[in-house]
């Protein structure tokens, strides 16, 4: 019975897919491939790629119900609102470059404490767990000496991912913020041991698609998917892991969120979540300067989700799994089952306005609509909207194209 119904909700789904596809021009189609990619991962996770213990029903049904709310607004009727200004000139951002070479600095200082840190390339695998101050086995080093300087880093990182969408949209015009946002990014990979890599490779390979240019840009992609296997190579030593560590990551984030629904404390947050990208840093602030103030939403849930838990007794990779729940459980502990149907119907709502905004052939546009859709495909992962660091570099991108729109206004009326 549970694999019939799972294969009617894959059908539901597909039919979804294939409408929007006739229903909505692929530059202006939001959720064709947020489907494809979560029919590809729902799959490899009900196969049991990743030899998971069983995950059951209930959990499909929960992100599947999210996936099918995120999909209804596209069918609602909504006006056509004014469309963003569509042109950046690379002179009005020459202060964005400047903070990019201030962040190469910040990577450099960083870079060069880590390898003080661990001494040996033979120690390299310790980086993530120093990186991130996550207490492992003997391990209770910290790259940071404090929260603030976590902040400001990030605060530079998220700059730094607002160049590269820049820089992409002026690849033929301008190479340099890209070069430096790139230069900034391998840096980032180094200090933290992670696959930053695999976002900006989403990230252009969404753009390429969209704006017609893969040939242009096959050689940008095929660079990324070349660090990729370096940095795994880097980490893991060899290269043999690389089948099961796609599949443990993607897959195991659906069987952590199986694990912890049925592990669940029962303790939900009444929205908080939803609306921690505004909330957290206001108590990031009021409790540095003094007040006492009481431990966010998202910061509870994240020290919750930074306990390893076993999720397979055969995954030849990694047998245990933590941090990566998927965007469902952050959604659930905020009103449970109700989280998941209105938060992704609201994240519908704002993505079908947003994109009636867009120009089809322009490419910052199609820059901003590329990020959007890499924040929406990294719910496999975590709810990035919930991340104030994560909203930030569509809110920059945002503000440099209307503060243009209004300097050329103010211009054109003075004369």
């Amino acid at each position: 019975m549970d694999e019939l119904i799972f294969m009617l909700l894959m059908l539901i789904l597909v039919i979804f897919t294939i409408n929007s596809f006739f229903l909505q021009k692929l530059e202006k189609n939001y959720i064709f491939i947020f489907n494809i990619w979560w029919l590809f991962w729902l799959g490899i996770s009900y196969l049991n790629i990743g030899q998971f213990y069983k995950i059951e029903l209930k959990t499909y049904i929960y992100i599947y119900t999210g996936i099918i709310m995120f999909n209804l607004p596209l069918y609602f009727f909504i006006n056509n609102p004014q469309k963003l200004k569509p042109n950046l000139n690379i002179k009005k951002i020459k202060i964005l470059m400047l903070i990019e070479c201030c962040f190469i600095i910040i990577n450099l200082f960083y870079l060069i404490k880590m390898i003080l840190i661990i001494k040996s390339s033979d120690n390299y695998w310790m980086v993530r767990f120093i990186f991130y101050g996550i207490n492992f086995g003997e391990i209770n080093l910290k790259l940071f000496s404090n929260s603030a300087n976590v902040h400001l880093y990030n605060l530079f990182r998220t700059i730094s991912l607002t160049n590269f969408l820049i820089g992409i949209s002026l690849l033929e015009k301008n190479k340099k913020i890209l070069v430096l946002s790139f230069f900034n990014v391998i840096l980032y990979c180094l200090i933290s041991g992670g696959r930053e890599f695999i976002s900006y490779l989403i990230i252009i390979g969404i753009f390429s698609f969209k704006a017609k240019i893969i040939k242009k840009n096959i050689k940008l992609i095929l660079l990324l998917i070349l660090c990729t296997l370096v940095m795994t190579l880097f980490r893991e030593a060899s290269l043999k892991k690389v089948f099961m560590a796609i599949i443990t990551y993607y897959s195991g984030a659906i069987a952590y969120f199986d694990y912890l629904l049925k592990h669940n404390n029962d303790k939900f947050y009444n929205g908080e979540l939803l609306f921690s990208g505004i909330i957290a840093p206001i108590k990031f602030l009021l409790r540095y300067i003094g007040f006492k103030i009481s431990n966010s939403g998202l910061s509870e849930v994240g020290t919750e989700l930074m306990k390893f838990v076993q999720l397979s007794d055969t995954n030849s990779f990694f047998k245990f799994y933590n941090a990566l729940a998927t965007a469902f459980y952050w959604q659930y502990k905020d009103f449970g089952y109700f989280g998941i149907v209105i938060t992704n119907l609201l994240l519908g709502i704002f993505y079908r306005i947003f994109y009636k905004k867009l120009e089809i052939r322009n490419l910052n546009h199609i820059a901003i609509s590329s990020y959007l859709e890499y924040l929406m495909i990294q719910s496999i992962f975590s709810f990035k909207y919930i991340d104030f660091f994560s909203i930030l570099p569509l809110i920059i991108y945002i503000i440099i194209l209307e503060r243009r729109k209004n300097v050329s206004t103010n211009f054109n009326n003075s004369l």
